[in-house]
């Protein structure tokens, strides 16, 4: 849809000098105000079809690392892409892409693992713009919503150091999904209860009312 039209822009971007303001970094920062939260939603499909249109963007740069200190952190797991090129682009919606659309195996789950960790890393040491990281904290819990075990411990990892490095920035969105799944958690109970409970003077109507008040 309309990841596959963008998708058709982005290749031919460099003849179309309006398409190549439409992609731009500016736009993509633009649109993420609307779409970020979408990023943690609970359906899987809907995160990756936006993770789709958000890649046809331009990506940001990283920025200059503070010291050479992170330099001997992330070298063991390498580049997603293997390319130096890519090494200096922000890597975060594509990789939440590939998390969301690629299938789960374990040596993707490696391979993503690593780069979950890294972005821990560009939180810890500075090096993502500041429009990225409430991105990545909202894509972490994204990852978490996936049912594929071996990416949790990286994704909690990574969603700690926003936590750490980036508290004012990511804590609210972190307290506002656990306020929500809390919240679901606790009528959910209640309704269980109430459906175990025999049916009251109204009868059955009245047992149907509360069951249709579950959507």
């Amino acid at each position: 849809g309309v990841a596959a039209v963008m998708g058709a822009v982005r290749r031919h971007a460099m003849h179309l000098p309006q398409a190549q303001a439409l992609l731009s970094v500016a736009s993509l920062e633009e649109m993420l105000q609307d779409l970020m939260p979408f990023l943690a939603h609970e359906m899987g499909t809907m995160r990756a079809s936006v993770l789709r249109v958000l890649c046809c963007y331009d990506q940001p740069a990283l920025l200059a690392a503070p010291s050479n200190d992170e330099a001997a952190t992330p070298a063991s797991g390498g580049s997603t892409g293997g390319a130096a090129g890519k090494a200096s682009r922000v890597e975060v919606l594509e990789l939440l892409r590939a998390i969301a659309c690629d299938p789960c195996t374990l040596e993707a789950g490696r391979r993503w693992s690593v780069a979950l960790i890294r972005q821990g890393n560009h939180v810890e040491y500075g090096r993502l713009p500041p429009f990225m990281v409430p991105v990545l904290a909202h894509g972490l819990i994204g990852v978490l919503r996936v049912r594929f075990s071996p990416l949790w411990p990286a994704a909690v990892q990574a969603l700690a150091a926003c936590l750490q490095f980036q508290t004012k920035v990511c804590w609210p969105i972190v307290r506002d999904v656990l306020t929500a799944t809390q919240l679901e958690f606790i009528s959910g109970g209640s309704r269980n209860q109430q459906q175990q409970q025999p049916p009251s003077r109204g009868g059955a109507d009245s047992y149907k009312s509360r069951g249709a008040g579950r959507g």
